[in-house]
């Protein structure tokens, strides 16, 4: 059930930067009737003339009643919503870039900025009721102001058939030689594992996509930082795990380095076979050791 939180962002301020343009696309009176009728709503039965913002304040208190506000925000910010906005507004030519992956890491990265920025406007007018809006895995949701964001788990849980079908897809990405996928895919399982493992504990972190950031969020959790007090063994093998996820999150074919800042290196079947394997055991290894201390 949507909390009644949710009312306050039908306030003229909040539903102005959903439709301004200044940070999200802009959305004509047409494109919000549109919008509506994506969602299974018919604005165009509201009374002309109509301004924008009473079109969208009608949206959203229709989305409100069937608990559905987090549908459309989840639209708004989405990649394949925002993908003309950040092209358009960062001189970005997508034909030019030839690696899908190389594309989708951009975005993401815009897309995380913009999701930023809006929650900063939101949360200047929640402010005045004592609220705060937060985004995590996913979801919006609207707590107050003084409290930590609620920790909302990931909808898919990372599971050994979870695990055999990234390795499955991998492994079809190997026989058709994207290799670029392969690392991408590797990045991912790493990615979701640490994630899942920071909120199973009911922990908090950004969300930046920064893989060493969230390992050295996990070791913190699970005690895993290393101290003098370590056999010596044990200690070498947590190091060259720590060498091993470090890579795999630098890690670049010859065509997917986004910025272009350090040498580019060329991933071929061998080394993108052992990346994907690695990943598996690593991630494994983890959320076994998380496991442990449940």
């Amino acid at each position: 059930m949507e909390n009644s939180e949710f009312e306050l962002l039908q306030q003229r301020d909040i539903i102005n930067t959903m439709i301004d343009g200044k940070f999200l696309p802009y959305l004509s009176a047409n494109n919000i009737k549109d919008l509506g009728m994506q969602f299974g709503y018919n604005l165009k039965k509201m009374k002309e003339p109509v301004s924008r913002w009473k079109l969208m304040e009608k949206f959203l208190i229709d989305l409100h009643i069937d608990n559905r506000t987090n549908e459309l925000l989840n639209y708004l910010v989405s990649p394949v919503f925002l993908k003309d906005e950040i092209r358009e507004k960062n001189s970005i030519n997508f034909s030019q870039i030839n690696v899908d992956s190389q594309k989708q890491i951009i975005i993401n990265q815009k897309r995380n900025e913009i999701i930023e920025t809006i929650l900063k406007h939101f949360n200047e007018q929640l402010i005045f009721s004592n609220k705060k809006m937060f985004f995590n895995n996913e979801i919006f949701s609207i707590s107050d102001a003084s409290s930590a964001p609620k920790v909302i788990e990931h909808k898919d849980r990372i599971d050994n058939a979870y695990i055999t079908s990234l390795v499955d897809k991998g492994q079809n990405d190997l026989l058709d030689k994207d290799f670029d996928s392969v690392i991408t895919k590797a990045r991912t399982l790493l990615e979701s594992i640490f994630l899942q493992i920071i909120f199973d504990h009911q922990q908090e972190i950004k969300q930046n996509g920064n893989i060493m950031q969230y390992r050295n969020k996990v070791h913190e959790i699970l005690g895993m930082s290393k101290t003098k007090d370590w056999n010596p063994n044990v200690t070498k093998m947590v190091g060259s795990l720590n060498t091993l996820v470090s890579t795999i999150s630098e890690l670049r074919n010859n065509n997917s380095d986004a910025h272009a800042s350090t040498t580019r290196m060329k991933i071929n079947e061998a080394e993108a076979e052992l990346i994907l394997n690695s990943s598996v055991m690593i991630g494994i290894y983890y959320l076994k050791v998380s496991d442990r201390h449940k």
